[in-house]
């Protein structure tokens, strides 16, 4: 697992969908050979991960059943 350092950043997303454990964070250094952002960890899905990432960088979008925050 990364260090919480190197996940709460602002510059970083995160992606929860619906019904998940875990929220999915990437700084979009890596990409797939078809451009997309590769993953680069996961945290737990919890309220007060989702309260952190949230005070750090604002509300997320939703996108179907897909939460991002930008």
């Amino acid at each position: 697992m990364a260090k919480t350092s190197k996940v709460f950043k602002k510059s970083n997303s995160f992606s929860l969908l619906d019904g998940n454990k875990w929220i999915s964070w990437t700084d979009g250094s890596k990409t797939n050979k078809d451009g997309s952002s590769k993953t680069n960890g996961y945290i737990p899905n919890t309220k007060a991960n989702r309260d952190r990432i949230t005070a750090l960088v604002g509300k997320p979008e939703r996108y179907g059943k897909r939460l991002i925050w930008w």
